[in-house]
């Protein structure tokens, strides 16, 4: 999953989708430096990532793309995903996207000295460009893999993936619209138990649960 499915699937705590947003530029274990929640969303991008890396349907996709892009197939498959959720926005949210997403860039610029610096480097022109809006067009998507291309390891192939997304983008989005449910349901089931587990240690150490 890629950066939009990942603040989605952290709740609507936006500090825990600031977690989820960082997770990939978090090495190691060590998380003290950051709040609560924000290590929760960490822990939780972590859990779905294993998730995903497992389930049949991602396995299917990656096969699918693997002899266009090779070792980079979960890669875009991951911008794909993204376009697809931003696509079917309403099948998963019931806050209107752009709302969502200006919601998050607001907890985001909150929470910018706990950034990696990773983070920091590109999160002026990702807000600047709505990048988490753009992903519901298939230039947009196009943009964010040049961007890509050009500033990470990923090979500049932005022209030939959206040959690729078209092609097979029928396949594709049956894909992800299968698989997203049950992704979700993981993530919910994992925040509940998260819940529920405040919720006991707060009742044994004589507090009330805030509610």
């Amino acid at each position: 999953m890629n950066y939009l499915a990942h603040i989605l699937l952290s709740g609507g705590d936006t500090q825990r989708q600031v977690g989820g947003f960082i997770a990939d530029s978090v090495k190691g274990g060590n998380l003290e430096r950051f709040p609560e929640r924000m290590r929760e969303g960490i822990a939780l991008h972590r859990r779905v990532d294993t998730f995903t890396d497992e389930h049949p349907l991602v396995r299917e996709a990656r096969a699918l793309l693997r002899p266009y892009f090779g070792r980079y197939a979960g890669i875009f498959l991951d911008v794909f995903y993204d376009y697809f959720l931003a696509k079917n926005w309403r099948q998963f949210s019931s806050t209107p996207l752009r709302r969502f997403a200006c919601r998050f860039y607001a907890e985001l610029v909150r929470s910018y000295r706990r950034l990696p610096s990773s983070i920091q480097g590109f999160l002026w022109h990702f807000i600047g460009t709505n990048r988490l809006c753009k992903y519901a067009s298939k230039s947009g998507v196009q943009r964010s893999l040049w961007i890509m291309g050009n500033y990470s390891s990923l090979p500049q192939m932005s022209k030939e993936a959206m040959q690729v997304l078209a092609k097979h983008e029928r396949e594709l989005e049956k894909n992800f619209l299968q698989l997203f449910p049950q992704l979700a349901e993981y993530a919910q089931g994992l925040l509940v138990a998260r819940n529920v587990e405040v919720e006991h240690n707060e009742n044994e150490n004589g507090k009330r649960p805030q509610r």
